[in-house]
């Protein structure tokens, strides 16, 4: 293994993690002390960045170690998923905002509460909570196993597939819970 090439990788990786610690500081700061502004940064994230960090939600880890092979198999035939990503993303402002209004008036701050009040239901709440759970979990494990994969193959085997998974997934646990939301879209 060229050593330049090491050296390179190595501070590529370095720089990365300390931006993403960073965002995730400069967006705690930015934002206040409460559990609002920590879950939904006060309904204060606009459309360009809500659809940014949708597109990057949804092309992250698996569009990078798989969408290639996906494509060659597929053809470019694939490539019409990606209007996913803008459909997704504009169904979500126009109803978020009308479910962030609901919010606001009623104090609800999650799918569970909304669900739980709308149809009278504590444990219709909690499904959708197990549910979310549930579905989102495996997604959350899917970064973090192709973030052990590329700082595996990145750092030329200096970093083991474990470590990277932990360095990446100890990153990520920093900059959520110091920053909340916000913090999220800013690193996507």
């Amino acid at each position: 293994m060229p050593e330049e090439a090491l050296l390179m990788s190595m501070s590529i990786i370095i720089v990365y993690l300390i931006v993403m610690a960073y965002l995730g500081v400069f967006a705690g700061k930015k934002g206040k002390l409460t559990a609002e502004d920590y879950f939904l940064a006060r309904g204060t994230i606009g459309l360009l960045p809500l659809m940014l960090s949708f597109a990057a939600t949804w092309t992250s880890a698996w569009y990078f170690l798989s969408a290639a092979g996906y494509m060659y198999l597929h053809g470019l035939a694939y490539y019409c998923a990606f209007s996913f990503n803008v459909i997704c993303g504009l169904m979500i402002y126009w109803v978020g905002k009308r479910v962030w209004i609901l919010g606001h008036e009623f104090g609800f701050m999650s799918q569970m509460d909304i669900v739980g009040d709308y149809y009278g239901s504590t444990w219709l709440g909690y499904l959708v909570c197990i549910l979310l759970l549930a579905f989102t979990l495996p997604h959350i494990q899917i970064q973090m196993i192709g973030t052990g994969i590329m700082f595996q193959y990145a750092s030329y085997g200096l970093i083991p597939f474990w470590l990277g998974c932990f360095i990446g997934g100890a990153v990520v646990t920093f900059y959520i819970w110091y920053g909340g939301r916000r913090a999220e879209i800013y690193t996507d």
